[in-house]
């Protein structure tokens, strides 16, 4: 390792035992905002003629009378082979129903703007707060691997929720679905993680969770404390766009870094929305962009390969190929005809973490 490198991240080491919430003077300035713009986007799709997005289709279904997502009120606890196991689709955990149904009621909603649906969601968000879920976990420095996925958890649940929150009766129910997500992601932000998970790509995770959340509860300082992690994130950067604690040369480099993408994009899809522009964020000349950059040139050049095999777009370098999700908001801002022949072959693309179906919600035809 360069000296460069141990410089850097000596620095991250330092700087992420420093970041609890600061008043940033950054304010939300549309509370019924999602993590992008609802009405536009529909407007889009009713228009449209691409074959892609006309063939989206759907299925309707009864969700009043659809098994609700046991609660999870007790003390959890998950092993690390089970959550990449779930990531994989070959087992189940207690979160992963929970995350599917909500995600695909959001979906079914904006599908068919069938207000069953958002009441459905509702339902299930109720249900949980009701029991006080996810108020206890697991968390040592040695195994933080439940926290990790409750925060996970939490950024899929309140982003799906955004999608219906407006739609449904304001009442006493919203109070205290709003109260819940407040005060467990307040729980999360509590741990500071270890060496590794306070300052890498799950940083970014906890950064999108508590954005999302702040949005809903219109929480100045959280949504500040977001978009600190965000600068973070950026600012520890290397020079050649990978982050520190990602890229250690093995063949999981790229991967690290498309999982510490993912978020960061959301982030800055959210932050938008409320007039605070993320993709412009850099430092020492490196932003976002610098990062994809760097996560193109390597999918590109294979150089972490196994075996030497050479694909035409590199995604064997993506295990898990639905976490290129992110690649659908941001080439409707920033056109890139290597990112768009890597994710031609892919679409559509859901990741039940981040919304679910970004070519859904985002990719627009240029036909």
């Amino acid at each position: 390792m360069s000296m460069k490198s141990i410089i850097n991240l000596l620095f991250i080491t330092l700087s992420c035992t420093n970041l609890a919430p600061q008043n940033m003077n950054y304010f939300i300035q549309n509370q019924n905002a999602s993590f992008f713009s609802i009405q536009e986007r529909k407007n889009y799709l009713s228009q449209s003629t691409d074959p892609l997005l006309k063939n989206l289709t759907w299925k309707n279904f009864d969700c009043s009378i659809s098994e609700i997502p046991d609660p999870v009120s007790y003390h959890l606890t998950m092993s690390p082979k089970l959550l990449i196991l779930d990531r994989l689709g070959q087992a189940s955990n207690p979160l992963l129903y929970f995350e599917n149904e909500t995600t695909k009621l959001a979906k079914m909603y904006f599908l068919t703007n069938r207000i069953s649906y958002a009441n459905c969601l509702v339902d299930i968000l109720y249900k949980w707060a009701d029991k006080k879920s996810l108020s206890s976990f697991s968390y040592t420095d040695q195994n933080q691997h439940t926290w990790i996925a409750v925060t996970k958890t939490l950024a899929a649940a309140s982003m799906n929720y955004s999608l219906v929150k407006n739609a449904v009766a304001q009442d006493e129910k919203l109070k205290i679905i709003n109260d819940w997500f407040a005060s467990r992601i307040d729980l999360i932000n509590s741990f500071p993680g270890n060496a590794q998970t306070c300052c890498d790509h799950n940083s970014n995770w906890r950064g999108l969770a508590s954005m999302m959340i702040a949005v809903i509860n219109n929480n100045h300082s959280l949504f500040s404390y977001a978009i600190e992690k965000y600068k973070f994130a950026i600012e520890s950067l290397n020079s050649n766009g990978s982050f520190p604690l990602e890229v250690k040369q093995t063949n999981q480099d790229i991967q690290n870094q498309n999982q510490a993408i993912l978020p960061l994009i959301y982030m800055a899809e959210i932050a938008s929305l409320q007039g605070v522009d993320l993709y412009g964020f850099q430092r020492r000349d490196l932003n976002i962009h610098s990062a994809i950059n760097f996560l193109i040139s390597h999918l590109n050049l294979n150089k972490s390969v196994k075996n030497n095999s050479s694909p035409n777009n590199g995604l064997d370098l993506i295990s898990n190929q639905e976490e290129l999700n992110w690649v659908e908001p941001y080439l409707q801002k920033f056109p890139n005809s290597k990112l768009e022949k890597i994710i031609k072959s892919i679409r559509p693309i859901e990741h039940r973490l981040v919304g679910g179906n970004s070519t859904l919600y985002f990719y627009r035809s240029k036909i």
